[in-house]
């Protein structure tokens, strides 16, 4: 009987887990699919979907992120009420919103910086992972990975992984084991280890404030200041001391916000 109640309790925790990847392979499939057909038969369409293959990919993802939003919120919505504390107390939340948003730009730009000078000083090859790049057109990269991505990632790993694991274990465990499968989805060792640590963040944001809507706005400000930067410094770039400058200073910004924060998470519990 122990056994059996194990194997169920395990399987509620990953449950949203597995949704999220089954209907991600889904709508994934169906969005190449249709390209497929649409080049097989040649003529004209045939050679403007080649001719727009990225411009069709980014539009594609972004249809297959908004099917995930509603997906997984009707698959969760009544079982996984969603906490929003403060925005229903309305303590102070405009505040906390704002030195969320900063703190989460802040830190993505530190650690990735800190995982650039990382990779240069222990020669790891990064030639075959993906990132943010300026191939993408910008308004459907800007949609993905600044207002999607970070929504569908957070309503998996945060509102249910991390949700359920605390609901059946604790919140530590929560804290650790969803972090861990935020990051091993995004890839390569470097990726994965900012992705955990930037997991860890947002997940304990959204225990102490029990607002999802933080969470969010966190991953959403933390993939707007990587992802917007290289459409403005197109061509430019930065020298190493500029850039280890802007690492010392990200990283006081993000001690700063980091702390106000989380003092204003506790004052308005």
């Amino acid at each position: 009987m122990f056994f059996l109640d194990s194997i169920k309790r395990s399987l509620y925790m990953i449950v949203p887990f597995a949704a999220y990847y089954v209907m991600y392979a889904l709508f994934t499939s169906i969005g190449k699919l249709i390209y497929g057909m649409a080049v097989a038969d040649g003529g004209e369409t045939a050679d403007f979907m080649r001719a727009h293959a990225q411009s069709y990919k980014s539009w594609s993802a972004v249809c297959v992120y908004v099917l995930l939003v509603i997906g997984l919120w009707i698959l969760f919505n009544k079982s996984d009420p969603l906490e929003n504390r403060l925005i229903k107390e309305k303590k102070g939340f405009i505040r906390i919103l704002l030195n969320v948003f900063f703190f989460g730009g802040s830190a993505a730009v530190f650690l990735n910086i800190l995982a650039g000078y990382i990779v240069d000083l222990l020669k790891i090859d990064t030639s075959g992972t993906s990132s943010f790049n300026t191939d993408t057109p910008f308004v459907p990269g800007l949609l993905l990975f600044v207002f999607l991505s970070p929504l569908v990632e957070e309503m998996t790993f945060r509102w249910l992984t991390f949700g359920r694991i605390k609901k059946n274990i604790n919140v530590p465990a929560a804290l650790v084991v969803s972090s861990l499968f935020f990051g091993v989805i995004h890839g390569d060792a470097v990726k994965a280890v900012y992705a955990f640590i930037m997991g860890f963040i947002m997940a304990l944001i959204y225990q102490l404030s029990g607002t999802f809507v933080l969470a969010v706005v966190f991953h959403m400000a933390a993939n707007a200041f990587i992802f917007i930067p290289p459409y403005m410094l197109k061509g430019g770039g930065a020298s190493e001391g500029a850039g280890l400058a802007t690492g010392v200073v990200m990283l006081l910004l993000s001690v700063v916000f980091g702390w106000l924060v989380y003092g204003g998470t506790k004052k308005e519990q």
